[in-house]
């Protein structure tokens, strides 16, 4: 959800920044609970990846609840302020 700068090629990712992902961005000082603060629109894109294996691959239900707290933590991970075990963090501060 951030600007594509593909030439020749819509910038979906600018419009989805301008009117989604912004939200997420709009943090002054970072925290861990930052990485979960999104849009409405955002939460429902990101949290849907947890239905793909029970969906597509006929998972047990609870792989649905695992792999919805591991998406949880490991955004939470990626705005914590630590570079370990998360290495996304520190361009969020940036």
């Amino acid at each position: 959800m951030h600007a594509w700068r593909v030439p020749g090629v819509p910038d979906v990712g600018a419009f989805l920044f301008k009117h989604v992902h912004s939200l997420h961005h709009g943090a002054k000082n970072p925290t861990a609970f930052s990485g979960i603060a999104m849009h409405p629109v955002e939460a429902v894109a990101y949290l849907s990846y947890a239905l793909f294996p029970v969906v597509f691959f006929t998972a047990h239900p609870v792989a649905f609840l695992y792999i919805k707290t591991s998406l949880i933590v490991a955004a939470m991970l990626g705005h914590a302020g630590f570079e370990y075990p998360a290495a996304a963090s520190f361009p969020h501060y940036v």
